[in-house]
């Protein structure tokens, strides 16, 4: 797999976030987590239309023609997000949020 520096990843980021805010009304914040690999792409999706799982499940998309690195996303509703955030919803050691960047509609 090619390496792609950090403002490329950053700038690869940007387009699928800008994308998805297009095409899912509901998604009203995207959390990037930037810890572990950073060639991996790690985004939580705060989505107001996502039945509530009560747990934390990524999907993985391997890389495409469309975004060259592995992604992995996990969609949460704003309740969940906040459940994160306290603590009482555990993510993977390598979702910790310690290092993260938040995108919303208006700053993408």
């Amino acid at each position: 797999m090619e390496k792609f520096t950090d403002s490329q990843i950053t700038e690869l980021v940007r387009q699928l976030t800008r994308s998805h805010f297009d095409l899912e009304e509901g998604v009203e914040r995207i959390i990037w987590v930037k810890n572990g690999n950073t060639q991996d792409v790690r985004l939580i999706e705060i989505n107001r239309d996502v039945i509530p799982a009560g747990d934390f499940y990524p999907f993985y998309f391997a890389p495409s023609q469309d975004f060259p690195l592995p992604i992995h996303i996990a969609d949460v509703t704003p309740e969940e997000w906040e459940q994160i955030q306290r603590g009482e919803i555990i993510l993977p050691p390598e979702w910790a949020l310690q290092k993260i960047e938040v995108f919303e509609r208006s700053n993408v």
